[in-house]
């Protein structure tokens, strides 16, 4: 199924890891923060994944039902969210954005 360039989005860093893990690292399009009151951030992922798909596994998700065969292999894709996510923050950066989403090569 192609989902053209319409990317789903979540605030959810544990959500946006399940689907990473699910769907590979190249999934990950963007990640941009908002500043908010106090210092505090609203952060948004966005993934080239179908986004009917991706509702689903929220859901489950959110409701304890998704269950993952590799707890090692999430935990990975958790591990590189945060690490781009950070080097991002280091630079003074508010947006990451995949240089192969924008080539067009993912989603």
């Amino acid at each position: 199924m192609s989902v053209g360039r319409e990317l789903f989005e979540t605030s959810d860093v544990w959500t946006c890891s399940v689907l990473v893990y699910l769907y590979g690292i190249d999934s990950l399009a963007k990640i941009e923060d908002q500043e908010l009151t106090n210092r505090r951030r609203l952060t948004t992922h966005s993934l080239a994944v179908p986004s009917e798909d991706a509702k689903i596994v929220q859901q489950e998700y959110g409701s304890g039902q998704l269950a993952l065969s590799d707890a090692k292999a999430f935990v990975a894709a958790y591990l590189q969210i945060n690490s781009t996510q950070r080097r991002m923050r280091e630079r003074g950066e508010s947006q990451w954005v995949s240089e192969r989403w924008v080539r067009g090569e993912v989603g």
